[in-house]
């Protein structure tokens, strides 16, 4: 019931669009020069490898589609459905309120605004579609971890899934990051079940070198170069560890976000249950740090930059091997930089070393590696807010797994700790 509601919502708030102008005209546009020949779309496909994108059947689906909208939006739903469930899955989910947590999770706090950042409906293409088939190879690859053995239907669809994902670059390094954490994990605990994690580790490799050989890619990266970030060729590696950092920490943290907040109270939750009280003081370091920067004057000004960051900020913000010696430079990474570190120490402290601890922060790390990723492309500006889409969902997994850890307590919290809640 709560996927068919998240299905028909989704469906609803897709075929409601108005896409007469931007990616869709494009795409539309194209499709009626080409004609109706498949055979022909996918040949415009094969093409714009060598002029523009490595995401051959991206470009086909985008393509062929925007002819059909209903079809189109049909298949959002379903992905957006395919998506939840495979987050269920992760989190072992067995009851109806559980379910549907998760699907009110997704539809309410993933900015829907993130579909709009560069086109609706290309948007939801290579983001939402790559993004469910990439989390449904993930959930079948953390099933693994329980000695359950893959059926051959799942281990041939998963295959399929993850060779379809890895033509987006955030989707290849999401499966990359996976793959490698937990065939690390079973050679450590001396699981023998590694084919699956050997496949999809092969499978995302493959789709890494893609993106770096496809000259396509080498072309946008130039044509981006010039029209939209020119300084980018002059700046050095701090500089670009800097622009990755602000930008993913900018959007996340000093904008103060509901995801934010939503894993912060998770952690309070998980802290009261289990008598961890000295993971509430990087908690409230956290909120008291955003609010300082959101109501301090002078603080507010010196991150005002990281808030609103749509261009390249240089002078004396501009992080270089020169000008590490500066306070004044170096002081806005560190803050950014701590806040990361705290939220890694409030997990810990609460959980330990143990699994729940590790596949949370790995959710977190890699949903912001895939964004922070962006710091090494021209593109970073022009693709900073759309590609938030992954780290979000990431981080939504990260917040549900403390979330579901909590409320699987709750009968051991004592009524004062209950008025806490």
């Amino acid at each position: 019931m709560p996927y068919f509601a998240l299905g028909s919502i989704f469906f609803l708030c897709t075929i409601s669009q108005h896409l007469e102008e931007g990616d869709w005209k494009f795409f539309n546009d194209k499709r009626l020069s080409i004609g109706p020949s498949l055979f022909d779309q996918f040949g415009f496909a094969l093409e714009r490898f060598t002029t523009w994108s490595s995401r051959i059947l991206f470009e086909f689906l985008t393509l062929a589609f925007s002819g059909n909208f209903v079809l189109f939006s049909i298949i959002s739903a379903l992905c957006a459905v395919l998506l939840s469930y495979s987050i269920a899955n992760i989190l072992k989910v067995k009851s109806l309120l559980g379910h549907s947590v998760v699907c009110a999770a997704f539809l309410f706090i993933v900015p829907f605004g993130l579909y709009y950042t560069a086109g609706y409906y290309a948007t939801m293409i290579n983001g939402l579609w790559g993004l469910a088939l990439a989390m449904y190879t993930v959930c079948l690859l953390l099933q693994t971890l329980d000695g359950v053995a893959l059926s051959r239907k799942q281990f041939f669809l998963g295959g399929i899934a993850a060779l379809v994902s890895v033509q987006i670059e955030q989707c290849a390094i999401l499966i990359f990051c996976f793959s490698v954490a937990v065939l690390l994990f079973k050679l450590y605990k001396k699981i023998r079940r590694w084919t699956y994690d050997i496949l999809l580790l092969c499978i995302s490799i493959a789709g890494v070198v893609v993106v770096l050989v496809c000259p396509g890619n080498r072309l946008r990266s130039n044509y981006e170069l010039i029209h939209a970030f020119p300084e980018y060729s002059n700046i050095g590696l701090l500089n670009k560890l800097q622009l990755g950092l602000d930008t993913t920490s900018g959007y996340f943290f000093i904008t103060d976000s509901l995801l934010l907040n939503m894993i912060l109270l998770a952690l309070v939750g998980a802290a009261v249950v289990k008598g961890r009280y000295l993971a509430l003081l990087p908690v409230i370091i956290i909120k008291l740090a955003v609010f300082l920067i959101a109501n301090v004057p002078f603080l507010d000004e010196m991150f005002l930059y990281v808030k609103c960051y749509n261009k390249f900020s240089d002078g004396p913000k501009c992080l270089s091997f020169a000008n590490l010696h500066n306070i004044n430079t170096i002081i806005v990474p560190a803050v950014l930089l701590s806040l990361f570190v705290l939220l890694a120490l409030a997990v810990f402290l609460v959980y330990g070393p143990t699994r729940i601890c590790g596949l949370t922060l790995l959710f977190f790390a890699v949903g912001t590696l895939t964004h922070f990723m962006l710091a090494f492309s021209p593109s970073v500006f022009n693709s900073m807010s759309r590609t938030f889409l992954i780290m979000w969902v990431l981080s939504i997994v990260s917040g549900l797994l403390i979330a579901k850890e909590t409320f699987s307590r709750r009968s051991r919290i004592q009524p004062s700790e209950q008025i806490m809640l």
